[in-house]
């Protein structure tokens, strides 16, 4: 059995279908008002793309993988902090229905290297917000490479992306593109790590939303009782933050850019702010297998965002928590 062939079947015995966890983890496009680069998703929703995919123990790499692993994943989202405001007064609330439909294609390269290549088209729509409604489109290529088919060997990947999110907001639609390196390492026969280190860009028609960060990423798999997997995964991404609030002289002194907000425009005006700040991320989740290649992924993501300099004459910074509760149902083909 190659390298390759024995963790993607390592990946099959954790359930036909655990949870995709991309790294997209915490989705910025997702909540509210912010660029399409994802601290999950849902990642960012967070899923490993190569989850769903079944490998023959006869294979060759010369013979390719066949097949193309499909993953049709709908859910429930509510959020405390849409605007990524620090005031209270600021701080809107609303709960989303997401589709996504994510293929993804492993081709063998060698003994020991196999190119993913992945295809996302994601939808979301909110109960209050409606400007807020999204439908992205992504494409996904990692090249990874694991030295040798014992069980402690890792996995090395780089991975580049680029998609587009068409939002009813005009101000939030983007292209964006991100780059970087990943680590995949089985610790025991239940506990899997994944790490990565990542540059992200979003591009829009506004200055606000042209958006650059650098995150880093650890995600910790449990395997428990029938192929429940419970999983942890951190982030902490340091660049630029969007926030929404009505016009603060504080956000005003350090944006680099601000705008006025074209879906929280009803009532006291609102605008966007763009600042350099850090933002950490935390999410909790469980995946239930429900029988074949079906299962319910239950999340819950903590996210605390600080910018980096104070307003003058005030040395507190500008701070926000936000957190976002998700239930989704997934089914592979």
């Amino acid at each position: 059995m190659t390298a390759f062939q024995q963790i993607f079947l390592g990946f099959r015995k954790k359930g036909e279908v655990s949870r995709f966890r991309y790294i997209q983890f915490f989705s910025m496009a997702s909540l509210a008002n912010t660029s399409s680069n994802r601290i999950g998703k849902f990642p960012v929703i967070a899923v490993f793309v190569i989850t769903g995919l079944s490998v023959s123990p006869n294979i060759s790499y010369a013979e390719g993988l066949d097949g193309l692993g499909i993953l049709l994943d709908t859910g429930y989202s509510y959020d405390n902090n849409l605007t990524h405001a620090s005031d209270p007064t600021d701080k809107l609330s609303d709960s989303s229905l997401n589709l996504n439909l994510i293929g993804t294609k492993a081709v063998a390269l060698s003994e020991h290297t196999r190119l993913v290549l992945s295809g996302f088209i994601d939808t979301e729509a909110f109960a209050r917000y409606s400007g807020l409604d999204r439908l992205s489109a992504n494409a996904e290529a990692e090249y990874m490479y694991r030295p040798s088919g014992e069980f402690e060997a890792p996995t090395f990947g780089f991975i580049t992306g680029a998609g587009r999110d068409e939002f009813k907001s005009g101000l939030r639609k983007n292209d964006h593109y991100s780059a970087g390196v990943t680590l995949r390492q089985p610790v025991t026969d239940r506990v899997n790590l994944y790490a990565a280190l990542k540059n992200n860009i979003s591009r829009s028609d506004n200055d606000v939303f042209n958006t650059r960060d650098t995150s880093t990423q650890l995600n910790m798999d449990y395997g428990f009782s029938n192929g429940n997997t419970l999983y942890l995964t951190t982030e902490y991404r340091v660049g630029d933050i969007v926030s929404t609030t009505q016009a603060a002289l504080a956000y005003r002194e350090i944006a680099a850019a601000s705008i006025n907000d074209d879906v929280f425009s009803s009532g006291q005006p609102m605008r966007d702010y763009r600042i350099k700040g850090k933002t950490a991320v935390m999410t909790l989740g469980c995946n239930l297998p429900l029988g074949g290649k079906k299962s319910l992924d239950i999340s819950w993501r903590y996210a605390r965002s600080a910018s980096d300099t104070s307003p003058d004459n005030d040395f507190s910074l500008i701070k926000y928590v936000g957190s976002q509760f998700s239930v989704n149902y997934l089914m592979g083909f």
